[in-house]
């Protein structure tokens, strides 16, 4: 058995957006709100929820993306659905007892700073007050990520068991995801062209490489060839230059070699390096990669699959024993 359990520093919330309403300040004159939920003992207001819906909207403006009037409504009430959630979390979190020490909070602010190429906290509180956020709100917002990241983590990710059955399970069950593309393994005969090479060498070298594929054609043997013959570094190799799937190779070789037959010799081919004779030693059609080189990949979409499905239904179950009332 396998644990899916990870540290708490690189778990995401996978969607929410944690205390976006808390990032921008209110400007202009005090207004009367109203309440648009009720979470247990805590309110959202309107005012909370149009903050977000700019703070997200502006991120989606920065992507070139635009929210329409019309799709005005259905958004905020995702946005709602999304900051009930959070509250629901943080409310959860504090119901445990769950908190982050100075230490941890200190490692967060240096991992950002590492990862923002930032050389130390001046420049990251500097970074910060750009946006306009108060540094102490920054640091209380990354402090809920992380107590509602330890909380997850403890809910949800060190509950969830892989076992080799359901890895072997969908190997089997999805084949199309795992299936190779066709490749083929091929032998050259180069005959190079250097820059400073004139007209006139240029067609001697060509007419060379004309000669010698009419031998091939005559079943000379292609490595005695390669060997007589061949300026590539391959052949030392006997000219074998490995296995290549479609699209590996440059246009005008691709186009030509993946039309052989196995055994097949190609015309001569021309490329900036020189005239090329190419021989397809074998030709393996697609097949499925070898389960120990998917494994990583199944078990990376098991996992993600089983989070998702035990997040939903933890958050699920966390709705339904709280009170929540949007008006």
């Amino acid at each position: 058995m396998k644990s899916c359990s990870t540290n708490f520093l690189r778990t995401i919330l996978w969607g929410t957006l944690l205390l976006v309403w808390a990032v921008y300040p209110v400007w202009g004159a005090v207004v009367i709100d109203r309440i648009v939920a009720v979470v247990n003992r805590e309110i959202i207001t309107q005012s909370d929820l149009d903050l977000a819906a700019i703070s997200d909207g502006r991120t989606r403006l920065e992507e070139g993306q635009v929210i329409s009037d019309e799709d005005s409504s259905f958004y905020q009430k995702k946005i709602l659905g999304l900051m009930i959630e959070e509250k629901l979390i943080l409310q959860e979190a504090r119901r445990k007892g769950i908190g982050v020490s100075a230490s941890e909070l200190d490692f967060a602010l240096s991992d950002i700073e590492r990862q923002n190429k930032l050389p130390d906290r001046a420049s990251l509180k500097s970074a910060v007050a750009q946006e306009n956020i108060a540094w102490d709100r920054y640091v209380n917002d990354l402090e809920n990520r992380l107590i509602a990241m330890k909380l997850i983590n403890l809910e949800v990710e060190s509950n969830m068991v892989l076992n080799d059955a359901e890895v072997q399970a969908y190997y089997q069950d999805h084949p199309e995801r795992f299936k190779l593309s066709n490749r083929i393994r091929l032998r050259q005969i180069l005959f190079r062209v250097s820059e400073a090479s004139t007209a006139a060498q240029v067609e001697d070298i060509r007419l060379k490489a004309e000669e010698v594929l009419a031998e091939a054609k005559k079943n000379t043997a292609f490595i005695g060839l390669v060997q007589r013959y061949s300026d590539g570094p391959e052949k030392r190799e006997e000219g074998d230059l490995g296995f290549f799937n479609k699209g590996d190779l440059a246009d005008i070789i691709d186009q030509v070699v993946f039309n052989l037959r196995e055994g097949e010799i190609s015309p001569i081919v021309r490329t900036p390096m020189g005239f090329h004779i190419f021989k397809v030693e074998k030709r393996q059609e697609g097949r499925l990669r070898p389960f120990d080189r998917a494994r990583p990949e199944i078990e990376e979409i098991i996992i993600s699959e089983k989070r998702e499905h035990l997040r939903r239904k933890w958050l699920d179950a966390l709705w339904e024993r709280s009170f929540v009332e949007i008006k």
